[in-house]
């Protein structure tokens, strides 16, 4: 019964597999089965029955306290529906079980990130580090923080460093070289700034947001015109990208033109996540 239960598991069976694993559960002679366990309450979880899922783990954690994956899995639950203080308290149990568990420590640093704890995120990615100090991701993530906080040399220093690990991942390198360029920018070396951009587009020119931070980069050079062709690409692309714009509005500005200016602001405030840089647009609506 157990292989007919990984079978319906692997084809996206649940219902069943829930049916399977409560047949076992029923009989009187059973042993807890921590594998059995953990498919019924992942099938909850494919179903989208969070509560049920939260459940089943908390019973397999009771039995099965040294088990970190139960605790992950009910974090991992806990995030989607937003509820990060709850996933903190289960990834911080289960790193006193596995304190150097790279997928814990990832988790901490991605809730981080979506509070926007800049430094938290500096702190577990050096952790990360500390583990597995060839992991170009965790590089880039610590990189993007550091410019966040506008330590932008120590960003430039991590952003190489992932670069130099990176290989031949084209999907990293893409977002290293695109940081990167944005980090430059931020830091007004408009030189280097373009020819990371340009490095990120040659890489992969179907993602929007290098287009963008190039067209600002060249709006900041002068060339207005240029800029707006780049950041008008970018939303060519993905025309729910609430970033451009931001960033054509301030292109307009720079241009005098106020009125479209106004316009672009308006559609990135009322887009569902702009609140990254809300203050800047806010910011920026008041000049006009």
């Amino acid at each position: 019964m157990m292989e007919n239960l990984k079978y319906q598991f692997s084809i996206g069976n649940y219902s069943n597999v829930i049916k399977l694993a409560n047949k076992f559960l029923e009989q009187e002679d059973f042993q807890f089965d921590y594998n059995l366990m953990m498919y019924k309450a992942a099938s909850y979880s494919n179903l989208l029955e969070d509560q049920n899922a939260i459940s089943d783990y908390n019973t397999i954690i009771e039995l099965f306290p040294d088990q970190v994956l139960p605790k992950i899995r009910i974090a991992l639950i806990q995030i989607d529906i937003g509820e990060f203080e709850s996933a903190r308290i289960q990834l911080a149990s289960a790193r006193k079980i596995e304190p150097d568990n790279l997928e814990v420590i990832n988790n901490q640093i991605f809730i981080s990130e979506q509070l926007h704890e800049f430094q938290n995120v500096i702190d577990l990615a050096t952790e990360a580090m500390e583990v597995d100090e060839n992991e170009p991701s965790v590089w880039l993530t610590r990189a993007s923080a550091r410019e966040k906080l506008k330590e932008y040399d120590l960003a430039i220093s991590d952003g190489l460093k992932a670069v130099s690990l990176s290989g031949d991942d084209d999907l990293l390198l893409q977002m290293v070289f695109n940081d990167l360029g944005h980090t430059y920018s931020k830091m007004g070396d408009l030189i280097n700034a373009e020819l990371y951009l340009l490095k990120a587009i040659e890489v992969d020119d179907s993602d929007p947001f290098q287009f963008n931070n190039l067209g600002l980069v060249f709006a900041n050079k002068g060339e207005i015109e240029e800029g707006l062709k780049y950041i008008n690409h970018s939303i060519n692309i993905d025309d729910n990208n609430s970033y451009a714009y931001k960033n054509r509005a301030k292109v307009y500005l720079m241009k005098g033109d106020k009125k479209m200016a106004l316009k672009d602001l308006n559609r990135a405030k009322s887009m569902d996540y702009h609140l990254d840089y809300d203050n800047e647009v806010n910011e920026l609506l008041e000049t006009i």
